[in-house]
């Protein structure tokens, strides 16, 4: 999911992961939270995730879920990356 989303940006983790108002780190959380990827838990992602609480990970789905509603932009970017998900093999 990471690999995906670095893809989409054009940029590594470690250039967007930290930068305020960025929807990069929010979309790792959100495609690889446990109802979709299915095993990874809030506080897993945060561990693999420059150390953050669960807490954390959970503002991070929420907020990328609201800002979906108000961006075609970041929907259409999200199908993109969803495509490329699909395309991997298990």
């Amino acid at each position: 999911m990471l690999e995906v989303v670095e893809r989409i940006k054009r940029e590594g983790w470690d250039q967007f992961s930290n930068r305020h108002g960025d929807w990069g780190r929010d979309m790792v959380f959100f495609l690889a939270r446990p109802a979709v990827a299915g095993g990874m838990t809030l506080k897993q992602l945060g561990e693999r995730a420059d150390s953050l609480d669960s807490w954390a990970v959970s503002k991070g789905i929420l907020r990328f879920e609201a800002r979906l509603e108000k961006d075609p932009e970041l929907r259409e970017l999200l199908a993109l990356a969803n495509s490329q998900l699909s395309k991997v093999p298990i």
